[in-house]
C-alpha cells in the first residue's frame, strides 16, 4: 500500500509500507519513504529512500531505522523500476542523516493520518 504527504500542495515524500496480518504485534509495519527533490523546484535535492519500522505497545508509535540489506528491502526497491525514487540509504548512514528528524516527523504522519496502517497497528 502506498500514499504521499504534501505540504502547500506539494508533495514532499512518498510512502510504501507493508505488513503482515496476524503478525502486527511482533514485527510491526515496515515503512519505506522516499523523501528529497519531490516538489516543484526541487531538483538539488535528490531523493533518497529510507526504511523504517513502527511498533506501537503500550504508548505512542515508536520507530526504528531499518537497514535495507538486512531486512531484504534493496531486493525490492534497488532496480530499473524503483530508480526514481532514489537511492537506498543504509541504516548507519540514515542515522546521521542531516534530514532525519524530518523522516520521523514524516513517518508519525504516515501512521496517523494514513487510515489503512492507523488501523494495522490499532492507533486511536
Amino acid at each position: 500500500m502506498n500514499g504521499f504527504i504534501d505540504r502547500h500542495n506539494l508533495v514532499c515524500a512518498v510512502y510504501f509500507a507493508v505488513w503482515t496480518e496476524g503478525h502486527i504485534e511482533t514485527q510491526g509495519v515496515d515503512i519505506v519513504l522516499s523523501v528529497g527533490g519531490w516538489g516543484e523546484g526541487m531538483p538539488d535535492h535528490p531523493r533518497h529512500i529510507i526504511a523504517l519500522r513502527c511498533r506501537v505497545s503500550d504508548g505512542p508509535p515508536q520507530f526504528m531505522v531499518l537497514d535495507p540489506i538486512e531486512h531484504g528491502i534493496a531486493d525490492d526497491w534497488a532496480n530499473e523500476e524503483t530508480k526514481f525514487l532514489g537511492d537506498l540509504v543504509r541504516r548507519e548512514n540514515a542515522l546521521r542523516h542531516p534530514d532525519m528528524d524530518e523522516v520521523f516527523r514524516l513517518a508519525e504522519h504516515v501512521v496517523h493520518n494514513d487510515r489503512r496502517i492507523n488501523m494495522a497497528l490499532r492507533i486511536a
